[in-house]
């Protein structure tokens, strides 16, 4: 069965993600431009990081992916070298939206995003922040740590406004062979 989004509440524990945090922190940077979505409003923060400082933590998440692919979406997707940077989304209190409706895209001619994946590396609680998929009208309350969500990038998405706390996530777009 085909479907739009598959969503993992918890898929790691708070130990986990406070782990994954401190090595963002050790290794993170803002080197590269965040390519956001044009005209519209995104008032995150964003940092990258290379897949190669996670890569032992995160491959669990990356066999899930993987396999929810295999089972749920169909893509032909590549694998992903150590040097592919991953965005990290910092949301804080904000009067706007957090990131307005867009969809996620290449600017590779040879390859397309199939997939979206979000982890939420947020270790305390906030308000607001919820996640919109244009899918029916979809809310997904992903504001637990360590819920994975991973969904067609093609479709509309957005991310209300901060109410309270700060909301931080890890984005993974899986790319594979242009649609034809």
């Amino acid at each position: 069965m085909k479907f739009s989004y598959v969503y993992y509440k918890k898929f790691f524990n708070i130990e986990k993600i406070k782990k994954i945090n401190n090595i963002i922190k050790k290794n993170g940077n803002c080197i590269e431009k965040d390519f956001k979505a044009k005209n519209v409003i995104k008032t995150a923060d964003v940092s990258f990081i290379q897949y190669k400082f996670l890569k032992e933590q995160l491959q669990p998440l990356m066999d899930y992916i993987y396999d929810s692919n295999k089972s749920h979406f169909g893509y032909d997707l590549y694998n992903i070298s150590d040097l592919r940077l991953f965005n990290v989304n910092h949301y804080k209190v904000n009067k706007d939206v957090g990131y307005d409706w867009h969809k996620d895209a290449s600017h590779d001619y040879a390859s397309d995003i199939k997939l979206t994946v979000l982890l939420n590396l947020s270790e305390k609680k906030y308000e607001g922040g919820d996640f919109y998929l244009d899918d029916a009208g979809k809310i997904i309350h992903f504001n637990e740590p360590g819920d994975v969500l991973i969904f067609k990038s093609f479709l509309l998405h957005k991310v209300d406004k901060i109410l309270s706390g700060e909301r931080t996530t890890l984005s993974i777009w899986m790319e594979g062979p242009s649609f034809k």
